[in-house]
């Protein structure tokens, strides 16, 4: 009876999901204004400036300038405000986007450093299966990114969700 409950809550929850995808969210003043700021000022990081007066990004801080610019983009177009955490950082002189870029990249740190340092000291490895699974989840992840790209966003956002219920069921049947 639980698994009738929690199976249908994840379907609800699939198909809430799925329709939420395809209606298309209203601009309100906030993201329209966030717009124009983002159009009006630009992402400033730690760069260093030769002797020419062009700034030059390190391997960091160019890949955290270009997530930044990307995270603080989706977030415009998708009309997430942020508006009290904008005007916060606006006070204390931070550019959003850095920000987001900062956040993402202490999460994939703490995702993937933690785990491999807990199993490191923690487990046998078998490096012949670790070499195979890395060198699948490359190739996986390369093609799906490829395949993904040609793909309209909308069927894929849908694809995502109905691969992630029908994993999710999976687990809860097995």
């Amino acid at each position: 009876m639980t698994w009738a409950f929690i199976t249908g809550g994840i379907a609800g929850l699939g198909v809430y999901v799925l329709v939420r995808m395809f209606i298309r969210p209203r601009a309100n003043v906030l993201s329209t204004i966030a717009r124009i700021d983002a159009g009006r000022g630009g992402y400033m990081s730690g760069a260093t400036t030769s002797a020419a007066g062009e700034r030059r990004l390190g391997g960091v801080d160019r890949a955290r300038e270009t997530l930044g610019r990307r995270l603080e983009a989706e977030a415009n177009a998708r009309g997430w405000a942020f508006g009290k955490l904008r005007s916060d950082l606006a006070v204390m002189n931070r550019p959003f986007a850095a920000m987001l870029a900062t956040k993402v990249f202490f999460a994939l740190g703490a995702l993937i450093f933690i785990p491999v340092v807990l199993f490191l000291f923690s487990a046998h490895i078998v490096w012949e299966v670790s070499a195979l699974l890395a060198v699948g989840s490359i190739v996986g992840g390369q093609t799906g990114a490829h395949i993904g790209r040609r793909l309209p966003a909308p069927w894929l956002r849908a694809l995502i969700v109905v691969v992630g219920l029908v994993a999710a069921i999976k687990l809860m049947v097995d």
